[in-house]
């Protein structure tokens, strides 16, 4: 058609973003929800368990970046790379194998450094997949417009 700009689908930096700047912080509430509900539930007093969870959730937030960070950057970098070669979306299951790749990679660069114990790797992994594909929900539409270029 006469007059249109031919147009390149790029690296979907809003999906980088996203993944290094959330993903973190909703990895360490999902990880510390599903960790503090059973006690929560088997308390004595549950306000004043709730009033303990909120403070760890809230203190964790702090630290959510040292020990998750990479990983969202890496998973981010992923579904953006993923996203400018298709056709410029982050779908379900980029946002399901994305972190599921830095898992695995994760647990490879471990056992070459000796570790026999798979479990950090794992509960890097499954984090990095619930934090994922809870991101890919909340921001859906940003996740399903493609980032586009014109030359």
């Amino acid at each position: 058609m006469a007059g249109t700009l031919d147009r390149h689908v790029s690296f979907h930096w809003r999906a980088f973003a996203i993944y290094a700047g959330l993903g973190p912080p909703v990895g360490a509430w999902l990880l510390l929800t599903i960790l503090l509900i059973p006690e929560m539930i088997s308390a004595q007093n549950p306000i004043e368990a709730l009033g303990l969870y909120l403070g760890m959730v809230f203190f964790s937030l702090l630290f959510t970046y040292f020990t998750g960070g990479l990983q969202a950057i890496a998973t981010g970098l992923i579904a953006g790379f993923v996203a400018a070669f298709g056709d410029g979306r982050v779908g379900w299951w980029t946002a399901l194998l994305a972190p599921a790749v830095v898992g695995a990679i994760t647990y490879l660069i471990l056992a070459s450094m000796g570790s026999k114990d798979p479990g950090f790797a794992l509960t890097l992994g499954v984090t990095g997949i619930a934090a994922s594909l809870t991101l890919k929900l909340l921001f859906n539409r940003t996740f399903s417009t493609p980032q586009i270029s014109h030359p």
